[in-house]
């Protein structure tokens, strides 16, 4: 089976929209990944990627409605984002990220 197009633009949302959101919330401020930041970049990436797109995309390819795939998702994007928040908080905080990217 081929890929359905309609999907292949949420994962590369994924990897592109939390960076630029934490670009532009560095250059609001000075301090690095606060908790504040690292929820608004997740939350903003799954409601753009996750919650929108994959979902109107689901909804085209399965011929139904955006609502009733909406409520079928729902609760699945909730609870990731939430585990998405406590990692990668945790994650920057532990500083592994920068010390991997040096190597």
């Amino acid at each position: 089976y081929a890929p359905y197009p309609a999907l292949l633009l949420a994962p590369v949302l994924t990897g592109i929209l939390p960076k630029l959101i934490f670009t532009v919330l560095e250059k609001l401020r000075l301090k690095k990944y606060t908790l504040i930041d690292t929820i608004l970049a997740i939350t903003l990436t799954n409601l753009i990627a996750s919650v929108l797109w994959t979902t109107l995309g689901l909804s085209w390819m399965y011929g139904t409605t955006f609502t009733a795939q909406f409520i079928l998702r729902f609760h699945v994007i909730i609870l990731t984002t939430v585990f998405e928040i406590i990692i990668i908080y945790t994650l920057l905080k532990s500083k592994i990220i920068e010390r991997t990217a040096k190597l």
